[in-house]
Order: structure tokens, then sequence, then C-alpha cells
């Protein structure tokens, strides 16, 4: 399963592209849902790391984009936004929330988490 990564800041797009590449994923990163429609494969599998403030950004619209039911699509939320209720919010409609800035070593764990739960052994 390769991994997307949906992130408008620039910075956040290269340190997630250098943690996941070193760890051995194929990684491919987009800064908008508009790149991301252009980007992406018919009946590929991703594993989605997703900016939840892109300007242009609904969950609507990543389903669409990504032409799948997001019941069956892996996704962590990115967010700057640390309040509660925005983080349960976001953990209604992904498998995990991340706030941003974070730690390699949380980024990373949770990463494999929601992987493993979405690939059962």
């Amino acid at each position: 399963m390769d991994i997307l990564v949906i992130e408008d800041e620039r910075l956040t797009r290269k340190v997630v592209d250098f943690l996941l590449n070193g760890q051995g994923y194929n990684v491919v990163t987009v800064s908008s849902l508009e790149e991301t429609r252009l980007s992406n494969h018919p009946d590929h599998s991703w594993f989605v790391i997703f900016d939840k403030n892109l300007p242009e950004n609904n969950e609507l619209g990543l389903t669409k984009v990504l032409n799948t039911d997001p019941a069956n699509t892996p996704v962590i939320l990115l967010s700057c936004e640390s309040r509660l209720a925005y983080r349960l919010e976001g953990l209604k409609v992904a498998g995990d929330y991340l706030g941003n800035p974070f730690v390699k070593e949380e980024f990373m764990e949770r990463m494999h988490e929601v992987l493993r739960e979405a690939v059962p052994a």
C-alpha cells in the first residue's frame, strides 16, 4: 500500500516524505485535492495522511478524489488545531488525528497503528 500525503505546507510535506521514505515506504506528496485528483490512479490502494485544514477540504471532497469508500481507506488527519472538540470531530472520519507540529516517534507509531488496523495479519 502506497502512502499519499496531502498537505499544503511545503515544510510539513517534506518532513513527512523524509520520515516515510526513510522507513522504506513509497510516498506520493501533493499540496491540494486538485493535485490528488490528477495523481490518483483508479483502483489504487492508498494510506492517506491528510491536512484537515486544506482550503478546499471536506471529507466528501477527499472521497470523490480517491474514488473510494472512506471506511476502506486508512486515513490520518494532520492539523494545527488542538482543541478537543476539533480532534474528536476529526476522529469520526479518520483512523487517527495528529496535531502538527508533531514528534517523529509519535507520528510513526500512529501511522503504523492505523496501517495495522487497515491491513490485518
